[in-house]
């Protein structure tokens, strides 16, 4: 009887141990699978158990890539509790597997570090040209997730946007756009690479720009310039850099009611989305934005009708149009027509029988915006 009470105790031990592993004890195993388990579940344990950032800081050198893997997107998991693992982290962008890297570099974003710590480390990596491109290509990475505290090491961000590998220097403008205002001081060196021989290159400097704050105005010259870039995506990406900067890429609106013809339909949305983001006072740029109400993608049309609803009461000389996009295939656009003519309000009277008819409508949406728009178009 004592020998079954004991082998029972053992059995229930054993399902406790089971049920309730030590996963920081099993980041040690010699099995990698049983490694790799360990520290997916550390990412997810809260409280944090004791000792676990320690051994996971440790495994972010284990020989088996997938436990490097696992232990740099646990250690992001853990938010902030995960800053004191921030010096292994910034070592693991040069890691040869471009994963970890990734993860390292995601990782780093989301513990938010204190910069001075991992700075020198993530320079390093990001300006030694011997080092292989794509590693120096994760660092820039780096610098993007940890986002405005990067600009301490502008001056390495900089130097790398003249790297010979179009690779990193597209990663540094990425990183640069994602430092948003905090990247002012690199506006003069994004601009000149509105230039750059890679057209991936220069369609990421044309977003960085726009997301560099007011002080990137002195760009749109250049910007405006690279709306007749040879490639699509770089046209594409100056729109949109263009409509990041809002009313302050007035003077781009000729370049931009050009765009309004390209014939790609992302170069066209895009820069019907600037027209509305710009607000011109022209009606002649207003008038042609108006004109792809009646473009053939869909894409362009709900760009076109998002810009002029935008717009508002400086619509009113393109009622007629409006009026017609009211038939539109698309509920979208014709719930936005109506919209976009609710607010011009008795200027908009001529679109009253449309929009009478469009109550019968068999979509709910645009039956209520129908109503809507009559109501303030009848008021007094």
């Amino acid at each position: 009887m004592r020998l079954v009470i004991a082998l029972l105790s053992l059995v229930l031990l054993l399902r406790a141990e089971d049920e309730n592993p030590d996963w920081v004890k099993k980041l040690s195993d010699d099995n990698a699978t049983i490694r790799k388990k360990a520290a997916e579940n550390l990412g997810r344990l809260r409280p944090v158990p004791e000792g676990a950032l320690d051994a996971l800081s440790k495994a972010l050198t284990d020989a088996d890539v997938a436990v490097r893997r696992a232990v740099a997107r646990s250690i992001g998991r853990l938010g902030e509790e995960g800053r004191p693992a921030a010096a292994p982290l910034a070592h693991a962008i040069l890691d040869a597997d471009a994963e970890v890297r990734a993860n390292a570099a995601e990782a780093l974003g989301r513990i938010g570090p204190d910069m001075q710590a991992i700075l020198p480390e993530l320079m390093a990596a990001l300006t030694t040209v011997d080092l292989d491109p794509a590693v120096r290509a994760s660092a820039a990475d780096a610098f993007g997730a940890i986002g405005g505290p990067s600009k301490a090491g502008m001056p390495s961000l900089l130097a790398a946007l003249q790297d010979k590998e179009p690779l990193v220097r597209e990663r540094v403008a990425r990183a640069l756009y994602a430092m948003g205002a905090d990247a002012v001081d690199a506006i003069p060196a994004l601009t000149a690479a509105l230039g750059d021989t890679s057209k991936d290159v220069r369609a990421a400097c044309a977003i960085a720009l726009g997301a560099a704050g007011p002080e990137a105005a002195r760009a749109v010259p250049d910007l405006a310039k690279a709306l007749g870039d040879s490639e699509e995506s770089v046209r594409a990406a100056a729109a949109n850099g263009l409509s990041a900067l809002g009313p302050d890429a007035g003077e781009a609106v000729p370049r931009l009611v050009e765009a309004l013809k390209d014939p790609s339909w992302q170069v066209r949305a895009a820069a019907a989305t600037a027209v509305g983001a710009v607000g011109p006072d022209s009606a002649d740029a207003i008038g042609s934005l108006a004109k792809l109400l009646k473009d053939a993608d869909n894409n362009v049309r709900i760009a076109t009708i998002n810009a002029l609803e935008k717009l508002g009461p400086k619509v009113r000389g393109v009622v007629p149009a409006l009026v017609e996009a009211l038939g539109d295939a698309f509920p979208y656009l014709r719930v936005h027509a109506a919209r976009t003519l609710a607010k011009l309000g008795p200027d908009a009277k001529e679109a009253v029988p449309t929009l009478e008819r469009l109550q019968q409508d068999l979509d709910e949406e645009v039956r209520t915006a129908a109503r809507e728009a009559l109501g303030a178009i009848k008021k007094e």
